[in-house]
């Protein structure tokens, strides 16, 4: 009986033993897709963009969410959730459908909110396509 035991518990071990490394290598085969990624980011920052903007701007403004891109994440410091991101959009005046513009922000985040760290600002017809 005992020995019975021992084989049972070895090969209900080896079961669980294998099917975690499986579990592993298939979690580290899975590729992030980095266009999604990066729109999930611009999604969840969406309204900082747009108050940043207003307050630039001192009117209503849009972006294009296809076209926004993050060009920088870091880290403030290891162990904490602050982070410092750089974006780049192309956006436009809500009220009239035009005067485009490029604007490259820096935001922030601290238990207070997201803050505007730089801000550069390339007129449309000066600059060229995101």
């Amino acid at each position: 009986m005992d020995y019975m035991k021992k084989i049972v518990i070895g090969f209900i071990s080896s079961l669980m033993i294998f099917f975690s490394i499986v579990s592993v290598s298939i979690a580290k085969e899975k590729n992030i897709d980095k266009r999604e990624y990066n729109d999930f980011l611009i999604t969840l920052l969406g309204s900082n963009i747009i108050d940043t903007l207003n307050d630039y701007y001192g009117k209503p403004r849009c972006f294009e969410m296809k076209n926004a891109e993050v060009l920088e994440i870091k880290k403030v410091e290891e162990g904490a959730l602050y982070f410092i991101v750089t974006i780049r959009v192309r956006n436009f005046d809500k009220t009239t459908n035009n005067d485009y513009g490029i604007d490259t922000m820096t935001l922030a985040n601290t238990s207070e909110g997201a803050h505007v760290l730089d801000f550069q600002h390339i007129k449309e017809p000066d600059s060229t396509s995101i």
